[in-house]
């Protein structure tokens, strides 16, 4: 851990990283107040950051992020052979982050 970060504890587990690094600040100027005091929803989210049990479908992980015919523009046909394929390596890669990986979950 570097010098000068304290290290959290979160769900009887101790952080290896701490709740800020010291380029952190910079950019989220509030992390060493909620690192001192945290509030009780950074509590309640830290919780649940921490869950890895698995709480959707796997097969059904790549209809969660694409909606609509052009995925993230849903007004823009796409071709359903390029659809089809990026949807299948898509939901490939996702299944197995999300069986294998309780950090991604």
């Amino acid at each position: 851990m570097p010098a000068g970060i304290k290290p959290i504890f979160i769900n009887n587990m101790m952080s290896t990283y701490g709740l800020s690094h010291p380029h952190d600040s910079k950019v989220f100027p509030d992390l060493p107040e909620h690192q001192d005091n945290p509030s009780q929803l950074r509590l309640q989210h830290d919780g649940l950051a921490t869950d890895d049990k698995a709480r959707l479908e796997p097969m059904c992980l790549a209809e969660y992020l694409i909606s609509g015919p052009g995925g993230m523009d849903p007004d823009i046909e796409i071709d359903d052979d390029t659809y089809d394929e990026c949807r299948e390596v898509l939901s490939r890669i996702l299944e197995d982050a999300y069986t294998q990986s309780g950090t991604f979950r």
